[in-house]
Parts: structure tokens; sequence; C-alpha cells
């Protein structure tokens, strides 16, 4: 793969600082100024001789040496181009513009795999930037399709060599499979962080598997018993469920419009770790089935429990759940079809009467995208790897606590 580094238009940049230099460069440092306008020109060698008169009064001025990469690069001396490209990158290594130059280097050098480093650098670099120079969206657009490229080539190599050796994709773990996607850039990383309590040093899962809880098969034979309660409430009134995200006197953001929004809404059983004693008189097999599930007790926190309803093409946005002490279990009742929970890397659908556990500190979202609603029994539990010890330990300190208010 040979790549030429293109010609830019270097009086603007995306990091403000350097657009202040070069704004202040024009009118008071003319060999600079000069070095510029001959670089445009095509004037390289002159550029480069300009660049060099500057560097003395300019020694941290990252464009100068961006602008002496090019001049380089324009008179076919790459050795020298890539030294004032890597000088640039010292002084700022988040630089957009150095960045893709490095790439563009390594790629024609063949060194594809370190290409896509610096590319991926710099798209990632460029995400944080509220606005693109025009001129580098189109170059932006095309070291992204280059770092696919690469890494579908380097995935590929990967599969072959796996092939080779017996590992066909039947044999490979779930888990090997999305170290592999995370490897060659087809998933990310994703970790627990809960937006009140962390509690260190635990396995991040994102989706656990249902067959390790022992008490699973007893919660989901309720299935039927706590569906058909369910559709004789919602026949007799809609009053009963209210908007899961609900407002309150404490600051708060909302970008995505979902507080006291009903296309997400709830009928709790337990609220704030508080018994709905009206809810619950009127869906005992609610109370039944839970009664065989290790629920999360922390006073004024949690037990959550609750319906959780989505309207038709209905979506939760991207969040992160308070606490990473506890997993959060769906049982599905009114599945329409048509929609998914994604945790992580990880996207499942549901099945009426069968379990999902997650872990909802780890980003997750979910939507309905079928044109019926979709109901859920949603609770939560101490996570397994808690000792009895460690769970009495954090009841005691979480306890009442407000920040624990529930805001998922």
């Amino acid at each position: 793969m040979t790549l030429a580094p293109r010609q830019c238009e270097l009086s603007e940049d995306l990091r403000t600082p350097m657009k202040l230099d070069y704004d202040r460069m024009q009118t008071t440092q003319s060999p600079l100024n000069a070095a510029f306008a001959a670089l445009q020109a095509g004037r390289h060698s002159e550029a480069v001789q300009l660049f060099r008169q500057a560097q003395p009064a300019s020694p941290q001025n990252i464009t100068l040496y961006i602008g002496l990469a090019y001049a380089f690069a324009g008179l076919g001396d790459m050795r020298q181009a890539e030294q004032a490209i890597d000088h640039a990158l010292r002084l700022d290594p988040r630089n957009i513009r150095s960045l893709i130059f490095k790439g563009d280097r390594r790629a024609a050098a063949g060194e594809t795999r370190k290409a896509a480093s610096f590319y991926d650098a710099a798209l990632r670099s460029a995400s944080t930037v509220p606005q693109i120079p025009q001129d580098l969206t189109a170059d932006l657009a095309r070291i992204q399709s280059l770092t696919q490229s690469i890494m579908r080539e380097y995935e590929n190599e990967i599969l072959q060599r796996l092939k080779d050796q017996g590992f066909s994709r039947p044999e490979r773990s779930p888990r090997f499979q999305r170290s592999l996607d995370i490897l060659v850039g087809k998933s990310s990383i994703y970790a627990q962080e809960p937006t009140a309590y962390y509690y260190p040093e635990l396995p991040q899962i994102e989706f656990y598997d249902r067959n390790q809880f022992d008490w699973a098969e007893a919660v989901e034979a309720h299935t039927e018993a706590i569906r058909g309660a369910l559709l004789d409430e919602l026949n007799q009134s809609e009053d009963l469920f209210c908007a899961y995200v609900q407002g309150d006197d404490r600051p708060h953001v909302d970008p995505h419009n979902m507080v006291g929004n009903t296309d997400w809404s709830a009928r709790f059983f337990w609220k704030d770790g508080r018994r709905q004693e009206e809810a619950l008189s009127r869906h005992s097999a609610v109370e039944q089935a839970l009664s065989h599930a290790p629920l999360c007790d922390i006073p004024g926190a949690t037990p959550s429990v609750l319906f959780s309803r989505l309207k038709p093409h209905a979506a939760i946005p991207p969040h992160n759940g308070l606490l990473n002490v506890r997993l959060i279990c769906h049982l599905p009742l009114v599945i329409p079809g048509n929609g998914f929970l994604r945790v992580g890397s990880q996207k499942r659908s549901w099945t009426e009467g069968e379990l999902l556990v997650f872990d909802d500190s780890i980003e997750h979202e979910a939507a309905n995208q079928s044109d019926a609603e979709r109901v859920i029994l949603l609770f939560d539990i101490w996570r397994p790897e808690l000792s009895k010890e460690e769970q009495d330990l954090i009841r005691a300190l979480l306890s009442g606590f407000e920040t624990l208010k529930e805001s998922r």
C-alpha cells in the first residue's frame, strides 16, 4: 500500500492554540509567513530554507514543523520529512495533521499496522474536536476507510493462522472471539463505570450465563402467572405506569429528553428498596417468583423491582447504572420481536420466559424496534462474587444514601 502525502491548507488547524499562533505568525513572523507562502506555491526548496530560518525564533511552534515536513515531502526527501513530523508529534502527540502524515509515511513504507495505529489516534483526536476544518474532512474519511481495510487484512491473517492450527470458528470460545474482535478493532473495550459506587476487583462480565444461577428456573416458572396478571391490569388501566426517569430538585442533565418521558415507563413493586404494597397486592406471582432470587437489599436504595415497558419504536439511550455490586435481571413477559439489549460490546434479544442477567454498571442501551410494546420484569440481585461479609459491609455503608436514588 503506497500513499503519497497530500498537500493541504496549513493556514487553519484543528487545535485552537495553533490557529492563534499562526494568525499571530502571519503579522509578526515574516520568515515563517513567507515559508508558508512558498509551500503553498509549490516552491519547496525555498520553503525549507525559510522554515529553517524561522526555527530559532519559533522552536516550539508545531505548525512550523508540520510545514517543514510537507516541504521536505514535496522535495521527495521523506527521511527529513518524517524527522520534522516526529518533532511536531513530540510537541503535541495528539495533533491530527501530524498523526495523519505519520500514518501515511508508515503506510508508504509498507508498515500498515503501524499506519493504522497513527490513523486510529488521529480519528480519536478528531472525535474530541467540535468543528473539523473543511480541508481535513476528506483526509479523515480516507484514513478511516484505510484503517478498516488494514484491520480486515489483519483479521484475515489471524483467522488463517488459527485455522492452520485447527481452530475454526466452532472450536473458539465466545470469550476468545470477543478478544479477537477487540484486537482487530471490530469491538471496543467496555468496563464497569458505575455512576455512584464502585467496588474494585470484580470481573468485567457483560452478560452472565443464566445457567450459573440455580434459582433461575424457579423464577422463570412463574412467567405465565406474572404475564397473565400484567395483561389483565393493562386492559383495566394505563395509569398504573409512570415515566421511568423522574425529575427531582437535584441538578441533572437530560440530553435525551428522558425525564418524564413515558416512552419508557414503569410499574414499581420495590422502589429505592421500599415495598410498593398496593402493586404487590395485585401481583402475588411477582413476589412468589422473586422469593427465589438473591435480591440486592440496601435500605433506601435497592432492590428495584418493576415492570419495564417500552413503547413501539422507543429506545433507552446508552447509560451506566449506579452500582457495580449488583446485577440486573430481565424476565421477558411481552416480547413482540425486533428489539435488542446491548451491554458493552454484546447485543442480545429477549425470549419470553428466559432470564437475561447483566452488569448494568457497564454502558448499556435497549430498543423496541417493533410495532407493539415490550414489557419485562426487571429486578436486581447481589453479584455472585461477593461474600456474605462483603454484602453486609456494603449494605452498612450505602444504606439510605441519597446519592443512590435510582436514575438508570
